[in-house]
């Protein structure tokens, strides 16, 4: 006989737009969360988690809100700049965290933020990098593996936003904000991820469109050699591409347009599969259509989430962990400077406090 999986008694630390846009509805329709604790200095926002968890306990600091007990798990959706002091009093008091992305907008957040997770021996660590389980995104790292696509070639990531009001923080890199950290923090994550390769140099042009650096151009070199671009902008339409190049075919993946992922290319499908092309792609239908009516549908977060739950249940799921999130900010960080000098940069892989090795992190 199968038991029902543990609830998950779940905090929530910042009650911005994604937590109330975002995840509020994700959580409603999530059987193993309870959410329990709100935590939000502003009051309009924590008027607004009382309607939508009207059970839960709200605090105005995340102090407080772990002072009491009761709490098993947190999403951390604050501005980036306060990540590491919520996820270190949660460590701390032997919580699970589950922080939005980037990880920390300084090194030395960065670093506090794993020497305080070793020293808890227990707690999981995770970052929001949900666009990993985007379903098409599986794919194509499947295919990837299986060599499907020859030996790769080249790659090249986009990800923009249409202009608009954004809020102070998301302007300024020295708050967690700025389209690197915003933006190509993903890309920087889902490169590495895919492809199983180290970004090993980048060179980066930041432009101001509409706002103060809303656009940039990231070259990166990976490890084993191959060259692509991340390119990402605050002030174009919205797009989320990834497109690999490989030796023997090619797959361009949209987020918001594709239906099912295709390899192209000469000789990589029988006349037979090309026939039957598009009734594969009627299987994608219904997420199309979805995502034409409601543009920031985006099946992954839900699928992040589930994933750090059913973790914190006793699970053993495949998820990014906070180092994850050191390697992308490395990148960032080193596109930021390769930007203010005009030269290539090597990102600082190595953190100046031991990482968690492979058998003692608790989140492989």
């Amino acid at each position: 006989m199968q038991r029902n999986p543990p609830i998950i008694r779940l905090a929530i630390v910042g009650f911005g737009a994604v937590a109330s846009e975002v995840y509020t509805p994700i959580l409603k329709h999530l059987p193993i969360a309870q959410v329990t604790a709100i935590a939000d200095a502003n009051d309009e926002r924590r008027a607004l988690a009382a309607r939508a968890f009207p059970s839960a306990r709200l605090s105005n600091s995340h102090q407080s809100l772990f002072a009491a007990e009761g709490i098993d798990a947190v999403l951390i959706a604050t501005p980036p700049a306060q990540h590491a002091e919520a996820a270190i009093v949660a460590w701390e008091n032997g919580v699970h965290v589950h922080v939005e992305k980037p990880a920390a907008s300084t090194r030395k957040d960065a670093d506090r933020m794993v020497s305080a997770w070793r020293a808890a021996k227990g707690p999981l660590a995770t970052v929001g990098f949900n666009y990993r389980f985007h379903p098409h995104h599986e794919t194509l790292r499947q295919w990837l593996q299986e060599g499907r696509l020859g030996r790769v070639i080249s790659f090249r990531y986009t990800f923009s936003t249409p202009p608009r009001i954004l809020p102070e923080w998301k302007i300024g890199s020295s708050a967690g904000g700025g389209v690197l950290l915003d933006l190509a923090s993903h890309g920087a994550d889902l490169i590495r991820y895919l492809l199983g390769q180290e970004i090993a140099s980048v060179s980066c042009l930041l432009r101001s469109v509409i706002t103060e650096a809303d656009t940039a151009i990231v070259t990166a070199c990976l490890s084993n050699g191959v060259i692509g671009t991340i390119e990402c902008s605050h002030s174009s339409h919205e797009q989320g591409t990834i497109e690999i190049v490989g030796t023997r075919g090619s797959v361009l993946v949209d987020r918001y347009r594709t239906m099912v992922p295709r390899i192209t290319g000469v000789g990589v499908e029988g006349l037979a599969a090309r026939l039957t092309a598009p009734l594969r792609e009627l299987k994608g239908l219904g997420y199309w259509m979805r995502r034409q009516r409601q543009p920031w549908c985006e099946p992954s977060f839900a699928r992040s989430l589930k994933v750090f739950l059913r973790n914190c249940a006793g699970e053993h799921i495949p998820h990014p962990t906070l180092d994850d999130g050191w390697h992308s900010l490395a990148v960032i960080l080193a596109a930021e400077e390769s930007a203010r000098t005009g030269r290539p940069q090597i990102p600082a892989l190595q953190l100046s406090t031991q990482r968690p090795t492979e058998s003692e992190s608790p989140t492989r």
